[in-house]
């Protein structure tokens, strides 16, 4: 495997949104990311309640909070706090077990989970967050109906 090409100086996020023993879980992935690259400035990003368990970490640059259940104008403003200030981004699996099937197997889900390109909010302040929001799940829907409707 080819190792990641970094900037001298990188910027990491670690996310852990999770509970307070999964951000305890995520130290030794912190301590890796250290080792791997000593000049790195690493940030967490945790559930507030949970940053405690990280305070005093000599490999954390900072620890950033967000609400449990944050509203959309806390969600991002946090989304433009972070923008494109980091070099490389990891999360913590919340299985962290040593046997090989169930470390290599996925986590099961109760929810499904959507991603979007939010970098035209962060590189242009002047957009309408409520119209590209929704210009995005506007999209997503019809593409979810075109393929049920091909679907039969």
């Amino acid at each position: 495997m080819k190792p990641l090409a970094l900037p001298d100086n990188p910027r990491v996020l670690v996310v852990a949104l999770r509970r307070l023993g999964d951000v305890l879980l995520t130290t030794p992935l912190i301590r890796s990311v250290k080792r791997a690259w000593p000049a790195a400035s690493i940030d967490a990003l945790v559930f507030a309640g949970t940053e405690g368990i990280l305070s005093g970490n000599p490999d954390i640059a900072e620890v950033i909070t967000l609400e449990q259940r944050p509203r959309v104008g806390e969600t991002l403003a946090l989304i433009r706090r972070l923008g494109k200030r980091y070099d490389l981004a990891t999360a913590g699996r919340r299985v962290s077990n040593a046997t090989y099937f169930a470390s290599h197997g996925t986590d099961q889900e109760t929810a499904l989970s959507f991603a979007m390109d939010l970098t035209p909010l962060v590189e242009d302040p002047s957009l309408s967050i409520a119209d590209y929001v929704l210009g995005f799940i506007d999209n997503f829907r019809k593409d979810v109906e075109s393929r049920l409707t091909a679907l039969g």
